[in-house]
């Protein structure tokens, strides 16, 4: 198996994505709710809404940068500000996808999840990802 690497990058369809799910339920919200529920709500989605573009946008304190896989088919995640290496076991419970990529991650017995979508890195380092998290992973 080759090395490879997959940097990604904010993924301009989850950020769609994102905002018109907001989008939509602020219309909801609108719509059905009165008085304090109304406000309450509103501002609970406008916070909400800032959350997930953190998320989105790559700028929360553990987002995924990078994915470096060796010759020997073991992961190292990139994570947070300083891109701070860490190797990572990719667990069974991955939910793997030509159009998108659930990645259950166990560094060093914490256990945290990433979605990695095809905009978010070069076509052949996603396809590369795929077909590592499905077939090529190590068996330790």
């Amino acid at each position: 198996m080759q090395a490879f690497q997959a940097a990604l990058k904010p993924s301009r369809a989850g950020c769609i994505f994102t905002v018109l799910l907001h989008l939509a339920a602020a219309l909801f919200c609108l719509l059905f709710f009165y008085g304090a529920a109304r406000w309450l709500g509103l501002s609970l989605l406008a916070a909400s809404l800032v959350w997930a573009w953190r998320v989105q946008t790559l700028r929360g304190r553990g987002a995924v940068h990078k994915i470096a896989v060796d010759r020997q088919g073991r992961a190292a995640v990139f994570t947070g500000a300083e891109h701070t290496a860490f190797a990572a076991t990719l667990m069974p419970k991955s939910l793997i996808s030509r159009h998108v990529l659930f990645l259950q991650w166990d560094i060093g017995g914490r256990t945290f999840y990433h979605c990695v979508l095809p905009d978010m890195t070069e076509r052949e380092s996603y396809r590369r990802l795929m077909v590592w998290a499905k077939w090529g992973r190590p068996k330790d």
